[in-house]
C-alpha cells in the first residue's frame, strides 16, 4: 500500500499519513501523540519520523504477543526513538532559552573581563 515506507531512511510524516498507513483516524493518531505513545516533533503540522512509527507498531504488537521475546530490530527502533527524543527535548529547551532571551524575560551575563598574562 504505502511502499515508499521501506525507500525512506529518515521521513517524516504528517498525522494523514500515518493514520493511513495504520487505517485509523487522524483523531486516533493524535490522541496518541498526546498521550505520549507515539514521539512526534512539534509544529504546524505535526511530524512523526518513519522509525518512532515503527517502533510504536513493534511496542503494539510485542503486547499483543507477550510470550515473544523483542527482536534486535525492536530493539534498534526504540533506541533510535528515545535517542530522537532526548535530542528533540534538547532542541526545545533551547529555543525555549533562546525565546525568552530575545523577549527579555532574561537578562544576559555581564561580559567578564579578560584575564592578561602577567597582570
Amino acid at each position: 500500500m504505502l511502499d515508499f515506507l521501506a525507500r525512506e531512511v529518515h521521513m517524516m510524516m504528517t498525522e494523514r499519513e500515518v493514520a493511513a498507513y495504520l487505517r485509523c483516524s487522524t483523531k486516533k493518531v493524535q490522541r496518541l501523540r498526546l498521550d505520549g505513545r507515539l514521539a512526534y516533533i512539534p509544529g504546524r503540522p505535526p511530524l512523526i519520523d518513519r522509525d518512532d512509527l515503527l517502533a510504536y507498531i513493534a511496542d503494539e504488537t510485542r503486547s499483543a504477543n507477550a510470550a515473544e521475546a523483542p527482536t534486535s530490530e525492536i530493539v534498534e527502533a526504540r533506541r533510535l526513538a528515545a535517542e530522537k527524543a532526548s535530542f528533540a527535548a534538547a532542541a526545545i529547551r533551547a529555543r525555549e532559552a533562546w525565546l525568552q532571551m530575545k523577549l527579555g524575560n532574561v537578562k544576559r551575563r555581564p561580559n567578564r573581563p579578560s584575564v592578561k598574562d602577567g597582570d
